[in-house]
């Protein structure tokens, strides 16, 4: 430790007193009464459980190890399939857990080729291990031998078995007594337990499915006998068992019904606790609360989360792990012979030229859900001008699945400078090969490719030329005129060169390069200026990479700005301005006194948290605010020759200060600050949409939902994705909600009022809408009522009849949870004809025949009938339509309030589901008390029963009990039911006993 500067006297005393410490245990409970010490004058060895300084321990003493590992030569060493960017592994350690890894030194040597040096490099780790006075304990250990074998019937690499491999191969260490000793080798299939987590390097699903179902069905056997309070229980299932299946989640890539089936044992036994029905149904319990459900999360949304997060964590922050990701993704790349990214790719057309890994079937995942990750895939190299991927050009033709697997597996193995290649020097090359099947010394891609059969080279070659018959080579922009070849079997001419072609505008240079029939000088065109190099870079801009403002506008001359950016005298301010979900930036761009020293930009910003994610050494997280925004800087900033000196100041002081106190940097800040929201005023007006979220140029990983770039990753977003396909089978089923409701409802603000309801409420919500709760329907199927008859009106009952109910005390409740309500819309300051409206609308829900849109105001007809086709339940359930919003903006804005109309829409959907929950109250009310249809003829009978027993007097009942008619009258009607009929028992029975008991007489 002390190479890495920590001195002697610090360790000294740290180990010390570890090793001298009497120890006692720390819990939940408190601190145990026993306690351990040296049981000798041998001090204790090693850094102690729960040491905070552990960690660092363990790796300094790692550290050694793997350095004299790597100094031997073992380990792992690669080039990137594309870009020949160099990988290394030497091992992966956590703490006292390493997997060490060596390979072969290129991809001519085999699995026999390697044990030697397996041997070699294991015996080299024991022998470091043992050198810090430790040892390696065999039976926790472990080792795959991995190879791959071709499989010409299936056309893909497969692992190789052991019984194919070395069977009696054995790699041995030292053990705990310094013998060798065998360690276990596993299959590359057969999974084993590594920090908590199923590992192998041909995935084991059963394995995973196994271990989760193990601590699944442990959690429910702990929960089954303990005491819980119903509401807890959803708090308790998303804060302990779901933390533990979460862990292994970024290496599981199990799909959504293995994680039901995983889920089952903790939901049979939580619903129960939770006073829900353990069938209650699964899409609606792992659904979220901004549709009504549960809000337990699906665990498959949380699996799709995770592995997004590591991709994009990975990938943005240029980690180790990113770098084996990108490696990763460039030998897909290279398999698949396409010019995009593998999650840019459609899963339908090239999953069958790619290998069965990780990513792929994360790839599929993603998809299946309409997500991407767009990476900075490298592009696989044309020559000409007009040349074309082989691949896409055999999609064109429409080939099959499995014609297209033979095509890629042969076109690879022709010879060209690039793999699946189409031009025309290339493809006569390509043709040579086909036929005679021999590579020339100048393909600089490595294939260890295997035999194929005779008739898959003759319909790989017929393929070929259909795809080349068509012209595909047009002249350059720049003039020379490159190859046209309509047919690929021309020889190349003897004046062939390359010609490079130099745009270098203000800020940077391009090179092209391409190939020419002719010498081409090279030609230099710069930029006359500032707007014009602009509009430039503006017009390179694709579909999936780049982003320009949208208007650009400079007042003045620009010259000026030309020569401030060459001195470093340009000074940039910018503001923003956002509302309703619409966002709107200005930006002043001015000459600055002084003069040229060094290449140093200042950045002022009014928000300090933008600075501090900005310029922090933290490692970025894709969860965080702006990740797209703040990654995409981050990186501009490594890559920027620049000195970068960030800066806070204060916003909008010209409130509180006069704007000619505030110093040159403010006064800029709140001249931006203006325009901003003078810019989001005139967009307003004129009803524009938001612009998109296009791709920066520096981001190295994008997020796409549904094709929209996405500024972070937001989980709760991908679970609505996953619950969505189940929740509307179940809409359509049982037509609660059409497909134009769906898009007509304003899910945000009722996800944000069923957020804020109480945990009773929640769940009591979610119940009515799915309609299993305890009406007489239901108690009826669960034997606990012999009736289904309504405690109110004693009619039939079920969820829709409780808001209903046509009985009396319904009716009034009803009427004083409007006029409430009514108050309520007063308070929030609503305007008056939207007010009304929604009204109108509750009267719906008693009577449908009511609310006719004729009767309300033009401007407000089309919210009204958007809310009819969203439904009266609905609206009573909180589903408000989203045109409520803009109409209540207007009234508040001519008014001059600040008031939120977002706000108010949520907390009107709060109202609602409140009015809804009384309704329920009331009826439980009725339920429990003698005006329950059911129970008043019980209360008939037995007030009868008491009036007799009172009206036969005290004569024949022991004197014990004659104080029980001793009472009023009055005083034993008024009892509560259960009270009357314990107490007409009683008396009847002690009366017949008396009467019939035996006298005896003395005289």
């Amino acid at each position: 430790m002390m190479r890495l500067a920590i001195t002697w006297n610090a360790l000294r005393m740290m180990f010390d007193t570890l090793a001298t410490s009497t120890h006692r245990v720390r819990t939940g409970f408190g601190d145990s009464e026993e306690s351990f010490h040296p049981p000798s004058i041998v001090p204790f060895q090693g850094c102690g459980q729960g040491n905070g300084a552990g960690p660092p321990i363990w790796v300094s003493v790692s550290s050694v190890i793997i350095q004299m590992m790597t100094a031997m030569g073992f380990g792992f060493e690669c080039l990137t399939a594309i870009d020949s960017q160099l990988i290394t592994a030497q091992c992966f350690c956590f703490v006292d857990d390493t997997d060490v890894i060596e390979a072969g030194k290129s991809v001519e040597q085999s699995g026999e080729d390697i044990c030697p040096s397996v041997q070699q490099a294991a015996s080299t780790w024991a022998g470091g291990i043992s050198a810090t006075g430790c040892a390696i304990n065999p039976e926790k250990s472990f080792w795959w031998l991995i190879d791959f074998g071709w499989d010409s019937r299936e056309g893909k690499w497969r692992f190789r078995r052991t019984h194919q491999l070395l069977p009696d191969h054995k790699l041995q260490i030292p053990g705990l007594t310094g013998e060798l000793e065998a360690l276990r080798r596993l299959e590359p299939d057969e999974a084993e337990k590594t920090l908590g987590v199923m590992l192998a390097p041909l995935e084991d699903q059963h394995a995973h499915v196994a271990h989760l179902k193990s601590i699944a069905k442990k959690w429910a056997e702990q929960v089954r006998s303990g005491h819980l309070h119903k509401y807890d229980v959803i708090l308790l299932i998303r804060t302990t068992v779901m933390k533990s299946l979460e862990y292994p989640m970024v290496s599981t890539t199990l799909d959504a019904a293995t994680w039901v089936s995983i889920m089952s044992p903790v939901l049979q036994v939580s619903l129960l606790k939770a006073g829900i029905c353990r069938s209650f149904p699964r899409d609606m319990v792992l659904a979220p609360l901004k549709f009504q459900g549960l809000g337990i999360p699906h665990p498959f949304g949380t699996q799709v989360s995770k592995h997004i997060e590591v991709l994009l964590r990975h990938l943005s922050n240029r980690t180790k792990t990113g770098a084996y990701m990108e490696a990763a993704v460039e030998e897909h790349q290279l398999e698949t012979g396409t010019s995009f990214g593998l999650f840019q790719q459609d899963y339908s057309n090239t999953a069958i030229l790619a290998s069965d890994t990780w990513l792929k079937r994360v790839w599929k995942e993603l998809e299946d859900l309409d997500i991407y990750v767009a990476l900075d895939s490298p592009v696989l190299p044309l020559r000409c001008e007009g040349d074309a991927l082989l691949i896409e050009v055999f999609m064109e033709l429409e080939v099959d699945q499995d014609a297209l697997k033979w095509l890629n597996w042969c076109s690879p193995t022709a010879p060209s400078s690039g793999p699946m290649v189409r031009s025309s020097r290339q493809l006569e090359l390509v043709t040579h090969g086909l036929f005679h099947r021999q590579g020339h010394g100048w393909q600089h891609y490595r294939h260890r490719r295997s035999s194929t059969r005779s008739t898959q080279w003759e319909y790989t070659r017929s393929m070929q030329l259909s795809g080349c018959k068509r012209p595909h080579n047009e002249p350059t922009d720049n003039g020379a005129s490159f190859l046209p070849a309509p047919f690929w079997t021309q020889p190349l001419p003897a004046d062939l060169c390359r010609a490079t072609v130099h745009i270098t505008p203000l800020l940077g240079s391009l090179a092209l390069t391409g190939i020419g029939t002719a010498p081409l000088q090279p030609h230099h065109d710069s930029q006359p200026s500032l707007l014009a190099a602009w509009m430039a870079a503006s017009a390179k801009v694709t579909e999936y990479v780049g982003w320009t403002p949208e208007e650009i506008e400079i007042d003045g001359d620009e010259s000026l700005l030309d020569e401030a950016l060459l001195d470093d005298r340009l000074c940039e301010i910018s503001d923003g301005s956002y509302k309703l979900g619409l966002g709107t930036a200005a930006v002043q761009l001015l000459p600055h006194k002084g003069g040229k020293e060094r290449i140093i930009v200042r950045i002022a910003c009014d928000g300090f948290s933008a600075l501090l994610n900005t310029f922090s050494d933290n490692r970025v997280t894709p969860q965080q605010a702006q990740f797209d925004l703040v990654s995409s800087i981050r990186e501009a900033l490594v890559r920027s020759r620049a000195l970068w000196e960030p800066s806070h100041v204060y916003g909008h002081l010209d409130k509180a200060t006069s704007f000619s106190c505030l110093s040159w940097w403010s006064k800029r800040n709140v001249e931006v600050d203006a325009w901003a929201v003078a810019y989001r005023h005139q967009l307003e007006a004129s009803h524009r949409l938001i612009a998109p979220n296009d791709r920066f140029f520096t981001e190295l990983a994008a997020l796409y939902i549904g094709d929209v770039k996405q500024s972070r990753l937001n989980p709760e977003q991908v679970q609505e994705l996953v619950a969505l396909p189940a929740l509307r089978k179940r809409w359509h089923e049982r037509q609660t909600i059409t497909p134009e409701a769906e898009l007509e409802a304003d899910w945000t603000s009722l996800a944000r009022a069923m957020s804020s309801l109480p945990a009773g409420v929640q769940r009591r919500t979610t119940k009515h809408v799915v309609g299993m709760c305890g009406v007489g329907k239901f108690k009826v199927r669960w034997g606990s009522a012999d009736s289904a008859a309504c405690p109110c009106c004693g009619e039939f009952e079920d969820h829709l009849h409780v808001p209903r109910c046509v009985a009396p005390s319904a009716s009034a409740e009803w009427g004083r949870r409007t006029v409430t309500l009514d108050q309520w819309l007063d308070t929030q300051v609503t305007d008056p004809a939207i007010k009304h409206a929604i009204l109108y609308l509750l009267q719906g829900v008693r009577d449908p025949s009511l609310p006719r849109s004729r009767l309300v105001p033009v401007r407000l007809r089309r919210a009204f009938l958007s809310q009819q086709r969203i439904g009266y339940q609905g609206l009573l359930e909180g589903r408000l339509s989203v045109q409520w919003a803009a109409l209540q903006a207007q009234y508040l804005q001519s008014r001059g309030s600040q008031r939120s109309p977002t706000l108010w829409v949520s907390r009107l959907s709060h109202q609602l589901i409140l009015l809804g929950f009384h309704m329920w109250e009331h009826r439980n009310s009725v339920q429990h008390s003698e005006d329950n249809v059911q129970l008043r003829e019980r209360s008939r009978l037995v007030n009868d029963g008491i009036h007799s027993q009172f009206d036969m007097g005290p004569t024949d009942l022991p004197k014990v009990v004659q104080r029980m008619l001793a009472v009023k009258r009055r005083t034993v009607l008024n009892k509560p039911l259960v009270d009357r009929e314990e107490w007409l028992k009683l008396v009847r029975m002690e009366r017949t006993a008396y009467r019939v008991s035996p006298v005896c007489c003395i005289s």
